[in-house]
């Protein structure tokens, strides 16, 4: 979501409320860690977002659904909704790097994340934005793990 969810609020507040989703996932979402977000409350839901220093991934859930947050990236752009039989991971896989830290090495990260909150007798959903081009030779490393 270029220019971040700030920048297009009124949009997904308007598709939010049109089609009621129980969860919406919002990438890059460019939000600010420990800032207060009252401005872009939707009635009817509540708003979180991922643990990471510059969130790029926040979600929407609705109020009334018994839905537990069960992880906030630890780190990585990723957010965890359990729903009883369910489990529903939103991942944003960023290009910004940490001091000394490769993209190999933040991908390595991001996928042994993901395999340990994939290790559960839920069903596990797995949606979001790798910022990976699965038709370049390029990332096929990349895509080989997201296969898996």
């Amino acid at each position: 979501m270029a220019g971040g969810l700030n920048a297009k609020f009124n949009f997904v507040k308007q598709l939010i409320n049109d089609k009621k989703p129980i969860a919406f996932f919002v990438f890059e979402a460019n939000l600010k860690l420990n800032k207060s977000h009252e401005h872009l409350t939707i009635d009817g839901y509540d708003l979180t977002h991922s643990d990471s220093l510059f969130p790029r991934t926040a979600c929407y859930f609705k109020k009334d659904v018994n839905i537990k947050i069960s992880n906030r990236g630890e780190g990585n752009d990723v957010i965890s909704l359990d729903l009883g039989k369910y489990k529903i991971l939103g991942v944003y896989r960023p290009f910004k790097l940490n001091e000394n830290e490769t993209l190999p090495e933040k991908f390595d990260k991001l996928m042994n994340y993901l395999e340990n909150e994939c290790k559960t007798t839920k069903e596990v959903i797995v949606a979001g934005d790798f910022n990976i081009d699965l038709a370049s030779m390029r990332h096929a490393k990349q895509k080989n793990a997201l296969d898996l």
